[in-house]
């Protein structure tokens, strides 16, 4: 969001502005007090016009006019899809899929910050098949069962049953594209 004036670069209307209104405060602090009781009210109620005025001016939702002067304005009123997942692994891993980034352990380590034994295999698992374009559909193998407890192995098939979705997802969307 920009503005653009006449006198750019110099903006000399801003400095006319910044003049007038120091010339008025000036003129109000030093006339007001020998002023009549009707100067002397104008004055107060032009605070009082003012301090409402930068009510009203604060509390306007910022976001939603920028997200209006984006999409409308900017963008031109893009197509947007929502997409809704069950879980925030399943976004995570539809996330990497759309974006396909050259180092997907940094957005998924950010993204997903646990730091489990169970959840450092489920990463390198879904960083290593996207780094080698495989499919996320995965086996009890996958799971390596030997190496974790009953619960842990439920964490991990639970985990990238929720990559497979991710993945169906992903395949759902790129037939859409």
């Amino acid at each position: 969001f920009s503005l653009r004036f006449q006198s750019e670069p110099q903006y000399k209307n801003i400095g006319w502005c910044s003049i007038l209104l120091t010339i008025q405060f000036l003129a109000q602090l030093l006339l007001i007090p020998q002023g009549s009781l009707f100067g002397q009210i104008m004055f107060v109620s032009s605070l009082g016009v003012s301090w409402a005025y930068n009510s009203w001016l604060s509390s306007l939702d910022k976001e939603k006019i920028q997200k209006e002067i984006l999409f409308d304005h900017v963008l031109g009123e893009p197509k947007v899809t929502k997409y809704y997942f069950g879980t925030r692994t399943s976004m995570v891993v539809f996330v990497l899929l759309v974006l396909q980034p050259e180092e997907p352990s940094k957005i998924l380590n950010e993204l997903l910050p646990n730091d489990t034994k169970v959840w450092r295999k489920f990463k390198s698992t879904i960083v290593e098949r996207l780094l080698d374009k495989e499919k996320l559909h995965f086996e009890v193998t996958d799971a390596d069962i030997d190496e974790f407890t009953h619960n842990e192995r439920t964490l991990l098939e639970t985990l990238y049953g929720d990559a497979q979705s991710a993945y169906e997802g992903y395949i759902q969307y790129c037939a859409s594209e």
